[in-house]
């Protein structure tokens, strides 16, 4: 009995909790519970328990509770429709407990009466009980009635006809009894098959399913490998799930559905600029922050082309898994993106261009210029400092102009020491028109690019040639802490850039000259009204002086002859004064029209020291000065033009007899000096200011205008004589420290050679 009773017991617990558990719903296994419960129950007092009455009581008590619980299980578990309430439920649950009751009470009183012998009312009851749970479900009025109702309307329908059997067995273990709790076995053997059948059935359908997605997805892949877009399924650890041909190709992934834990390497072809957008986006899609993510990415593919990717991110629900992935979507945009950024370049470019002709319109100050430069540019190129270099009038070098920005002090050698042509980069964008860059460790000494660096940070000088009218004007030299990129759009920029400032430059240059020649043209106007003030008088005195002595002798006012031979000697003195007048204007005159000529030959210093003591001597002596002739011994031998050389000589001591006051000296010696021989005349007049001493060799120009009409001349004495030195071959110099210091004008000329002995001595040097 008791073996019987364990094997019922561990039958149904292992129905409950093993076949069924995964084969069946929660309301089956649910049902059968108590009574598994009920078979240990009997167990348990079978071995425990000795009192056969104690046993009796409370088997039946379990009996009845056990069997009550498993049709009240199942029939308000049961839900006959959509609007089938809890409320519903427990009124259908009631009812049919209390019809239960109800056969039970008959059968009971039919019993007592003597009406019906030998049947269990009790198990009447239960039998009704479970036939009314039978019913429910395989009568219900679902819209959609499950397999498993059917099932388990049957096995409830068996165990309805146990309680029959049960109801009519008279001992315990008979016949009857025992066809009884066999049927109650069968009851649950038709609910477990059938969900083991159902089980089947579903794999089946499952597998067809999962058959069916397979080919569905592979589909989806052909298709997927046939779009020109990026797919990428990605899931929370940045796995890639699955990459089309295209992602495959260009992030180096296996194509195809995949998960490996090397697969975020794709991550690493990312721009570092966009890359930590990228990994931030994906968990903030899948956790719903962002509904949507769109960005245009950089990616560097695997043969080191560069590609610009419409990147889209949005999360998809794998149907096979049941996982949330990321599905990633990217146009390669690369072409469009490109062309955008150099569309926008060009506007940039453009603009700053149109501010900067602005910007430089009507300056015309280079310093202002290169100033209004470096603020406006500093907007779209890393300059620091810039610089102007302009070319020599030889056209042998550049020399620095001016410059403006930290560090420009580091030039001013160049300033005083131009840029020779040849392989400097400043040079080379000058001759070539094309800007240059280089570092300033190898254009400039060690210790100027380290003071640079460490000072101001500049690393780079970047070469810009200035074009205007189809040439180089110049070169601007910008200084910067990064390199320029030379990339052919800057280069266009940076042409266009030197265009406008060579234009600027070389209309601030035309400016300048035009001030210049105006400031001359002035000063030219000036000095003929004054040239023809003076010369009008230097001509009416002597004009006058010999009408007036040659009218007295001719009206025979002057009887003395001796008187008379006075007047005339005044009036032939006059006339030379008149002649040389002449004489100035007209050598100026050819020198001017280059139809001057002089006329090389040996001549003694002592000869030209001889000729100019005679011929000043008198006048000296006269005004009261000290005279002085120093080497009129000397022995050397000049090679000149023995006349010009005079009148050279000759005009340097009229200037310093004219300004040279009673009392003082005048100096004239000769020496040799490097191969040449100089000529010195050295006074103690009013010297002449520091800043006027080139001016004085400009024609008609005198130092004080004023000073013309108390002592005389016309202003042509100095440039004759210097336009003289240079026809000779030589140069001529002046020195003074200043007014009331006096003068010194030294004549340099050739020193007669054997060379010239062989040469013919009658050479003429026309000019």
């Amino acid at each position: 009995m008791s073996a019987f009773l364990a094997t019922l017991a561990t039958w149904f617990f292992h129905v409950r909790w093993k076949l069924l558990h995964d084969l069946f719903d929660r309301r089956v296994k649910n049902v059968y519970l108590p009574i598994a419960c009920h078979f240990w129950l009997l167990l348990t007092l079978e071995v425990l328990v000795p009192s056969q009455g104690i046993r009796d009581t409370f088997v039946a008590f379990s009996w009845v509770i056990s069997q009550t619980l498993a049709a009240a299980v199942l029939l308000f578990t049961f839900r006959g429709g959509r609007e089938d309430s809890s409320r519903i439920r427990t009124l259908r649950t009631a009812g049919a407990l209390a019809v239960s009751a109800v056969v039970w009470a008959i059968f009971s009183s039919l019993r007592d009466h003597g009406l019906v012998r030998g049947f269990a009312p009790l198990e009447a009851g239960l039998a009704t009980m479970f036939l009314l749970a039978a019913v429910v479900p395989m009568l219900g009025g679902r819209e959609q009635r499950q397999p498993r109702e059917v099932w388990l309307g049957a096995a409830f329908l068996l165990t309805a006809i146990a309680h029959i059997d049960l109801s009519w067995s008279r001992q315990p273990f008979d016949s009857l009894f025992m066809w009884g709790y066999v049927l109650l076995g069968f009851s649950l053997g038709v609910p477990t098959v059938a969900a083991v059948f159902e089980n089947v059935t579903l794999l089946e359908s499952q597998t067809a399913l999962s058959d069916r997605l397979k080919r569905l997805r592979h589909r989806v892949e052909i298709l997927l490998d046939s779009l020109p877009v990026l797919v990428l399924s990605v899931d929370r650890d940045r796995n890639i799930r699955f990459a089309n041909r295209a992602a495959s190709r260009l992030f180096q992934v296996p194509a195809g559905t995949g998960n490996s834990d090397e697969l975020p390497m794709w991550l690493e072809r990312i721009h570092p600029n966009h890359r930590p957008q990228v990994y931030a986006a994906i968990p903030a899609v899948l956790e719903g922050s962002k509904g949507q993510w769109e960005e245009i990415v950089r990616v560097e593919g695997a043969d080191g082309d560069v590609h610009w990717l419409n990147t889209q991110m949005h999360p998809v629900v794998d149907p096979v898994v049941g996982e949330t992935l990321i599905q990633l979507v990217a146009t390669d945009v690369t072409d469009l993106h490109l062309a955008r950024r150099a569309a926008e370049g060009r506007q940039t470019r453009l603009a700053f261009l149109s501010d900067l002709a602005q910007t430089l319109a009507g300056e015309v100050e280079e310093q202002r210029i290169l100033e209004r430069f470096l603020e406006t540019g500093r907007e779209l190129l890393p300059l620091q400092s810039l610089l102007l270099y302009r070319p020599l009038s030889d056209g042998s070098g550049l020399k620095l102009e001016t410059g403006t920005g930290p560090g420009v002090e580091t030039f001013e050698e160049d300033r005083f020491h131009p840029i020779k042509a040849g392989d400097h980069p400043c040079w080379t964008a000058f001759r070539d028109g094309v800007p240059q860059t280089t570092l300033a460790s190898t254009a400039l000494p060690s210790e100027l690019a380290e003071w640079l660096v460490s000072e101001h940070e500049i690393r780079h000088l970047s070469y810009l040639p200035l074009m205007a009218a189809g040439r180089s004007a110049g070169v601007l030299l910008a200084t910067s802490s990064s390199q320029l990129d030379l990339a052919a759009e800057n280069i266009e920029l940076l042409t266009q850039v030197g265009f406008l400032l060579g234009c600027a430059v070389s209309s601030s240059q035309l400016v300048r000259e035009l001030d210049e020649q105006r400031a001359v043209a002035f000063e030219a106007s000036r000095l003929k009204s004054e040239f023809l003030a003076n010369t009008s008088h230097e001509l009416r005195t002597p004009l006058t002086a010999i009408l007036g002595f040659l009218r007295l002798i001719m009206d025979g006012a002057v009887k003395d002859p001796e008187k008379q031979r006075e007047f005339l000697k005044i009036a032939h003195e006059s006339a030379e004064s008149l002649l040389n007048i002449i004489n100035d204007v007209l050598d100026l005159a050819k020198i001017e029209a280059g139809r001057l000529e002089v006329h090389f030959a040996p001549v003694p210093v002592r000869t030209v020291l001889e000729d100019v003591e005679t011929l000043f001597k008198h006048q000296m002596k006269s005004k009261g000065l000290v005279f002085r002739i120093q080497g009129a011994n000397s022995k050397l031998v000049l090679w000149t033009d023995s006349d010009r050389t005079s009148q050279v000589l000759t005009n340097l001591l009229s200037n310093a007899l004219k300004f040279t006051e009673r009392g003082g000296s005048i100096t004239v010696s000769c020496a040799k000096l490097d191969g040449q021989i100089v000529f010195a005349v050295e006074d103690t007049g009013i010297g002449i200011p520091a800043e006027a001493l080139e001016s004085v060799f400009s024609s008609l120009y005198q130092v004080d205008g004023s000073t013309t009409r108390l002592r005389g001349g016309t202003g042509l004495g100095l440039t004759i004589s210097r336009r003289l030195a240079e026809l000779m071959g030589g140069t001529l110099e002046l020195s003074s420290h200043g007014d009331g210091f006096g003068t010194t004008a030294r004549l340099i000329l050739r020193e007669f050679t054997t060379d010239h002995e062989a040469t013919n001595p009658e050479l003429r040097a026309p000019v």
